[in-house]
């Protein structure tokens, strides 16, 4: 019985598939040639890893950094720890979260902004959940959860940038 009834449904799926019933059905948008007015075409440059490189936090707002994170997966820089040694670290995870819901102490982290700019320090807040806040140019604060340090694996945040506070 079961056989007979397996017989009907194998090829009603196979004929439904070949129809297409399991895609939605498309709308005609038209031809948008027609718009242009026979202007040139505006081609987009294309996206590098170059185009993540805070190179000036000081010029970066938190939505700027943010909204990079989101659409490149992540940004980077160069900050210089303790051992005074310049290196890489990249932001895996950005978010702008309101003044209100962050810890206002902390520490200062230097970041390198250029060979020919010099340093940048921004005040460095410990979330207690191994995320850290950041305070941006526009006096906005960023949360930061992962951060890949050049030459380590992915970690808290905290845990990296603690190696990057300064100590005055």
């Amino acid at each position: 019985m079961e056989l007979c009834y397996l017989k009907l449904r194998v090829p009603m799926l196979v004929q439904g598939l070949r129809d297409g019933v399991h895609v939605p059905p498309r709308r005609n948008q038209g031809w948008k040639m027609k718009d242009l007015d026979e202007k040139e075409l505006a081609h987009a440059p294309k996206v590098t890893k170059a185009d993540g490189h805070v190179d000036n936090w000081s010029r970066w707002t938190a939505d700027e950094i943010a909204r990079k994170v989101r659409v490149l997966g992540s940004v980077w820089m160069h900050a210089t720890n303790n051992k005074g040694e310049t290196k890489r670290l990249i932001f895996q995870d950005a978010k702008v979260i309101p003044s209100k819901d962050t810890r206002t102490d902390g520490e200062e982290v230097r970041f390198v902004r250029g060979p020919e700019l010099g340093m940048f320090e921004v005040l460095l807040s410990d979330q207690s959940d191994g995320s850290c806040t950041i305070r941006t140019s526009d006096d906005r604060m960023l949360r930061v959860k992962k951060i890949k340090e050049e030459g380590k694996p992915k970690r808290d945040a905290i845990v990296v940038l603690k190696g990057y506070a300064t100590r005055d």
